[in-house]
């Protein structure tokens, strides 16, 4: 109950911190220091976000950054978790595959665009790319620090009690290492929102990015800020989801806190 009681008040603090930026927001526009069509006000946003939802567009948008960003996220954990640890755990791995990781992690995915709309053109697969190689990297070296953090003298106790390798990595080397996987696969959410954002800016048939873009090119800012306010919001829920998943988690190791 306490904890339940814990995450309301902090749900309900962060909802009132959001709520108190757009009051100032609004507040501030009856200060003439901006131009009202430059930087329309929140009330102002909120009307066309309930046009565009009313006429279907805003959640046609949204549903698709959504698949994009969770589609190419699972697979990057999929593939990343697995190839961390083993960095972690082997050095031969670390020495092969992780030298090449190290030589591609500095590419930015903005560079990656050209060749994603050359592989997969510019419907879902481009995009997906993109948010795959955002979310791939931090998967990769969170896992693979998270490995390095687990006791020897654990791993050690284990094997003096006669357990195989498989038994060591399922009792010791997976529970104490996943805080900080965990961590990585937050960090690289966050990343993958924003890669898919930037993507669908300049490679995509629809989402959130294509959303902004088209809003520009219209001059309609108003547009604009809804996306804008859309994508910080989704972000926001996201983020929250997995908090909550990581709390649910770790709940076998009561000195570990989510905040």
């Amino acid at each position: 109950m306490a904890a339940k009681t814990r995450d309301s008040g902090g749900v309900l603090y962060r909802v009132g911190m959001i709520l108190a930026i757009f009051a100032v927001w609004e507040a501030a526009q009856a200060i003439p220091v901006a131009n009202p069509s430059l930087f329309p006000r929140p009330s102002r946003i909120l009307v066309e976000c309930v046009a565009m939802a009313t006429s279907g567009a805003l959640f046609q948008n949204a549903w698709q950054s959504l698949v994009r960003i969770l589609s190419g996220w699972a697979l990057a954990a999929a593939l990343g978790v697995p190839i961390g640890v083993a960095m972690g755990s082997w050095r031969v791995v670390e020495e092969t595959v992780g030298t090449v990781i190290h030589f591609l992690r500095p590419i930015s995915p903005v560079a990656w665009f050209p060749l994603a709309i050359l592989l997969f053109g510019f419907g879902v697969g481009g995009p997906m790319f993109i948010v795959f190689l955002a979310a791939f990297f931090p998967i990769v070296l969170a896992s693979t620090a998270a490995v390095r953090e687990v006791e020897p003298v654990q791993i050690n106790a284990v094997r003096s009690l006669g357990a195989g390798e498989i038994a060591v990595y399922r009792e010791v080397v997976i529970p104490g290492s996943m805080p900080g996987i965990l961590l990585g696969l937050r960090i690289a959410l966050g990343n993958a929102w924003a890669a898919v954002v930037a993507a669908e800016m300049f490679g995509a048939q629809g989402g959130l990015g294509y959303l902004i873009t088209q809003s520009v090119v219209f001059f309609e800012l108003s547009d604009v800020m809804v996306g804008m306010v859309l994508i910080g919001f989704t972000g926001f829920v996201l983020d929250w989801l997995f908090l909550r998943f990581m709390d649910r988690c770790l709940r076998w190791m009561p000195q570990q806190e989510v905040a």
